[in-house]
């Protein structure tokens, strides 16, 4: 372990604390190459980068239960109460209370069948509820149909990252080589400026790219 990285946990922060700062960066600099150089439509920077750490904090499988509920229900709810003709804030509060709800009896449904401790932080799921409050977002600015795409593309980025950053090894690598969440930084620095075709503009424009090539 790095002596800086054994110095701070002596000082008495929490290894996975610190495992999640080292993380930001490298998941910010994964979100900006999946954007800008492979041409991936993700919400929000903050909201995927604090979605993922949102399903760390809650750790194992039932982080992507709960995303999956709140997925699933927010639709649901959204669908049904579609026709009647309200603000869009109301919709919203609406959405958020019955699945705040539903969390609550999935939490209790843990550990009463089979019990689990349902001891989770209730901050990270609040990140994940915000999650499905972008779609509604996006769907008013975007329409129903590039929204669905962002929001699909966005889910199943945030679970790779997720499943990526929970390996042993990689919190290993960066206690050993804290340097690479600054290299990560500076990565970021020349991604900002690329202009060039993204990968899947490429891809669906590869005749005329033939051509002119």
């Amino acid at each position: 372990m790095n002596p800086i990285i054994l110095s701070l946990i002596k000082t008495g922060i929490p290894t996975e604390t610190l495992y999640i700062l080292l993380l930001i960066p490298i998941i910010a600099t994964l979100i900006i190459i999946a954007r800008q150089v492979i041409g991936i439509i993700t919400f929000d920077l903050y909201i995927v980068a604090f979605s993922v750490i949102s399903l760390i904090a809650i750790g194992s499988i039932y982080g992507i239960i709960i995303l999956a509920i709140i997925i699933i229900f927010d639709t649901i709810i959204r669908y049904l109460i579609k026709p009647i003709n309200m603000h869009y804030i109301a919709k919203t509060a609406i959405s958020i209370s019955i699945i705040s709800l539903i969390i609550i009896y999935f939490l209790y449904l843990l550990k009463s069948t089979f019990g689990i401790n349902s001891s989770m932080p209730i901050y990270p799921i609040l990140i994940l509820i915000l999650l499905t409050n972008s779609l509604s977002s996006n769907k008013i600015k975007k329409g129903d149909k590039k929204a669905l795409l962002m929001y699909i593309e966005s889910i199943i980025f945030i679970i790779i990252i997720y499943f990526l950053t929970t390996f042993k090894e990689i919190q290993t690598i960066l206690f050993e080589f804290p340097y690479i969440s600054i290299l990560a930084i500076l990565l970021d620095l020349y991604l900002g400026k690329i202009t060039s075709l993204r990968l899947s503009e490429i891809i669906k424009f590869k005749d005329i790219v033939k051509d002119n090539g």
